[in-house]
């Protein structure tokens, strides 16, 4: 498993991966998958999907669990770790993440054949 070290505004340093496994990809679908209510109308065709509020912070604390290996150079407990972090630290990270995320379509990609 390749990883990678950033440092965040704050200072903390960060260990994430660079890429995720099949099972990792999946535990991340059904955070999706659980929230996501889908109804049809008469017709049989799919109404627009009713998702609850706080499906963005699930899936964010989904992708941090998956993607983030260690909070300077601690392993154990990473949520609670980043949730301790200054708050300036939030954007970065959240943007750090996804840019490990998006790669398997949490995150619509505009240039994907440049990304590559």
């Amino acid at each position: 498993m390749e990883t990678k070290k950033i440092r965040t505004p704050s200072g903390a340093e960060l260990e994430l991966k660079t890429s995720l496994t099949f099972g990792e990809v999946q535990e991340i679908n059904a955070t999706l998958a659980k929230e996501i209510e889908i109804e049809y109308d008469e017709y049989g065709r799919p109404k627009t999907p009713k998702v609850s509020a706080d499906l963005l912070i699930k899936l964010e604390k989904k992708e941090i669990e998956k993607t983030i290996i260690s909070v300077n150079g601690e392993k154990e407990n990473i949520l609670e770790k980043i949730e301790s972090l200054d708050g300036k630290d939030y954007n970065f990270i959240i943007l750090e993440v996804k840019k490990i995320t998006k790669l398997y379509g949490f995150e619509e990609k505009k240039n994907f054949r440049e990304e590559l």
